[in-house]
């Protein structure tokens, strides 16, 4: 499996799979330590596209109080 794939997940799908405990996976199917790896894989990419969407809402709000301060300032008194 090509690791770099779960950027394709959604964040519902990383979700999904963060939340899978490792001990409730069969270990005669599955290799653990990979399955953990993806696990915490998913974990991250979920806290990662949070912090860049409170990034970008952050960003939106300080730009949209420049602009009312910017023409409140220009408006003639």
């Amino acid at each position: 499996m090509d690791i770099a794939k779960l950027l394709l997940f959604t964040d519902e799908q990383l979700k999904i799979v963060s939340e899978i405990p490792v001990e409730s996976l069969d270990q005669e199917q599955l290799n653990l330590a990979f399955a953990e790896t993806i696990i915490e894989a998913c974990e991250k990419l979920l806290i990662q596209r949070q912090n860049a969407e409170d990034a970008i809402d952050f960003y939106k709000t300080v730009t949209k109080a420049c602009d009312n301060v910017d023409s409140t300032a220009r408006s003639p008194r």
